[in-house]
């Protein structure tokens, strides 16, 4: 399931018990926010993907680097 589709369903089910009026107009007012906080948030995952991706380039060649060596450096 579709990350937004999941975060409105998980939404919808959490209010379904409620009065019908109130849920509908509920829901009008957030689905926009959910949908685009699902979509920053699945923005952010694949951002973070090829920002971790370009920072180990080594790794690809077969060789482990350690990730906590921050400031470390080999003269």
């Amino acid at each position: 399931m579709h990350s937004t589709e999941k975060a409105k369903s998980m939404l919808y089910s959490e209010v379904s018990g409620s009065d019908q009026g109130r849920t509908a107009a509920f829901l009008a007012r957030y689905c926009q926010k959910v949908e685009r906080c699902a979509e920053l948030t699945v923005q952010a995952i694949m951002d973070w993907q090829a920002f971790d991706e370009a920072a180990r380039p080594d790794e690809k060649r077969g060789r482990i680097i350690p990730r906590r060596a921050p400031t470390r450096r080999h003269h």
